[in-house]
C-alpha cells in the first residue's frame, strides 16, 4: 500500500512557468486584476485575468529549455509571461479608456 505522502493531486513542480508564477507573482497579479473591480472596470479585470492565464501557457510552451543549450541557461517562461501580462494590462487600460469616452460622447449626444 502506498503512503499518502507519495500521492500528489497536481504536479506544478514538473512545469516551470506555472510553478514559478504561482509562487512568486500570483498574489500581485490577482490584486492588479481584482482591485479595479471596485471602480467597475470589468473589462480591465477580465483582460488582465485572461492575460495572466495566456501568459502562463505561452511561457511554458515557448520558454522551455532548449536541448542544444547547456542546462545552466534559464527557462524564459517567466519573461514571456511578464510580457504577455504587461500587454494585457495596457490593453485593458486602453479598452476601459475607449469605452469611457464612447459612453461620454453617446450620453452627451442623447441629452
Amino acid at each position: 500500500m502506498r503512503s499518502s505522502t507519495s500521492f500528489r493531486w497536481y504536479h506544478l513542480s514538473d512545469l516551470y512557468t506555472p510553478e514559478w508564477t504561482a509562487r512568486r507573482v500570483l498574489n500581485a497579479a490577482a490584486l492588479i486584476s481584482i482591485i479595479p473591480l471596485y471602480w467597475r472596470l470589468y473589462y480591465f479585470a477580465f483582460i488582465t485575468t485572461a492575460g495572466y492565464g495566456k501568459g502562463v501557457v505561452i511561457g511554458e510552451l515557448f520558454g522551455g529549455f532548449a536541448s542544444d543549450v547547456p542546462s545552466q541557461y534559464p527557462h524564459y517562461g517567466w519573461l514571456l509571461w511578464g510580457g504577455v501580462f504587461i500587454l494585457a494590462i495596457i490593453t485593458g487600460a486602453v479598452v476601459e479608456v475607449l469605452l469611457r469616452r464612447k459612453r461620454r460622447t453617446t450620453g452627451s449626444n442623447q441629452g
